[in-house]
């Protein structure tokens, strides 16, 4: 358990890496949830989770394998009245993910090191062991 605890710790706000190690190694492309309610420099929507979708309609996320649609369709039709302002942007390349990252506080995801993205993909090799494809 204290494993996980600090696991859960350690992968808090970095949903993206965790999206990225899944992108390579199984070339999954990304569902990023955004909230339009908060800019950021360039245009760029706040950005709510990253998950990883496989080819067919799977998003994955340290908390596991989950229909994308549904995860769309509810994060689309939050509360009427709620101070979100939902909106999905799919990409397939991390080039793509990457104008949401930045060094800086202009951008809303943190930059990473490829270290980080071992070390996600790690974690996600044992967390997600019953979910995740056995080969790329």
């Amino acid at each position: 358990m204290r494993y996980w605890a600090t696991t859960i710790q350690q992968m808090a706000g970095l949903c993206h890496v965790f999206a990225i190690a899944l992108h390579r190694a199984f070339g999954f492309k990304f569902l990023i949830l955004t909230d339009k309610n908060e800019m950021y420099k360039g245009g760029v929507p706040a950005v709510h989770h990253v998950y990883a979708v496989d080819n067919q309609g799977n998003a994955y996320d340290f908390n596991g394998k989950h229909p994308a649609s549904n995860i769309t369709q509810q994060w689309l039709h939050i509360e009427r009245g709620s101070w979100h302002r939902p909106g999905v942007v799919q990409v397939s390349t991390e080039k793509g993910l990457s104008k949401f990252v930045s060094d800086d506080w202009d951008k809303p995801l943190d930059s990473y090191t490829n270290q980080d993205v071992k070390n996600a993909l790690d974690v996600a090799m044992v967390k997600l062991s019953d979910v995740l494809p056995k080969s790329k």
